[in-house]
């Protein structure tokens, strides 16, 4: 467990708290922000506009990296590689998506 130093003291906080809590935001963001919102960042005097969208994909795609190096890592060492692809996820997680499952 980590902690963190605030004025009154030590206030220890799990990293999966803060993980969890950094997935609700993403979460919310994506469902109140139109993916065509132009988004405007300054930094150094410098501008950026862009659609949402661009972040979504940069979400995706750096997910896609972090499984891409976590595979390779295993593998690399003779272990088995888990399943991470979005489906698996999803049957993994069926309350998180409220998956229902059934034939006609």
């Amino acid at each position: 467990m980590r902690s963190v130093k605030a004025p009154w003291g030590v206030w220890p906080r799990p990293a999966s708290r803060r993980a969890a809590g950094r997935r609700r935001a993403r979460l919310d963001a994506i469902q109140r922000i139109p993916p065509t919102h132009i988004v405007h960042e300054e930094e150094d005097g410098n501008t950026l506009d862009y659609q949402a969208r661009a972040l979504l994909i940069q979400v995706i795609n750096h997910g896609v990296e972090h499984r891409t190096n976590v595979t390779t890592i295993l593998s690399g060492l003779g272990l088995p590689a888990p399943e991470v692809d979005g489906w698996g996820y999803l049957f993994s997680h069926p309350d998180r998506f409220e998956l229902k499952e059934g034939s006609q």
